[in-house]
């Protein structure tokens, strides 16, 4: 959240994603998600809001990201990150995308597309939870998902 709704950040300026909760500003945003926090490493590219804005990390210390600003635009509160060069330590399913799979299988869907895969493990877990109900189409979207293509087609 900012501070005034929106900031607009500019080429080569610096900006840093935090875990401090106040409103952001021109110069810093809180970032609630201490994994990315904790993976993202220097030269990894943060994508925000579908790509409209690019930082790359300068450094990260686990409780913040210092980056660069590579392509500027304006942001705004509660815009999505893609970080196309970070493995998340996380599966592909939150809790809660759990239970949505679960519900949306029960209403008879033919299959489901299971975004951000990483890893053959994410693909399986959908599948132990489809149980058969629904085919699972994984989405590779991710350089980590394209390193295991080959596995994750085994599945």
């Amino acid at each position: 959240k900012f501070a005034n709704g929106k900031e607009v950040l500019t080429q080569g300026q610096t900006f840093t994603l935090d875990d401090n909760p106040e409103p952001g500003t021109s110069t810093r945003v809180y970032l609630p998600h201490p994994e990315i926090l904790s993976s993202v490493e220097a030269g990894h590219r943060l994508l925000i809001d579908d790509g409209k804005l690019e930082l790359k990390a300068v450094k990260s210390d686990g409780k913040s990201i210092v980056c660069t600003v590579v392509a500027g635009t304006t942001i705004s509160d509660k815009k999505g990150v893609s970080l196309p060069d970070t493995d998340l330590p996380v599966g592909a399913l939150t809790e809660k995308d759990r239970k949505d799979l679960d519900a949306v299988l029960a209403t008879g869907v033919d299959w489901v597309a299971l975004s951000f895969v990483q890893r053959p493990e994410d693909l399986a877990e959908a599948r132990k939870i489809a149980r058969g109900r629904a085919l699972i189409m994984a989405k590779i979207e991710k350089p980590q998902a394209v390193a295991r293509l080959a596995e994750i087609i085994e599945l």
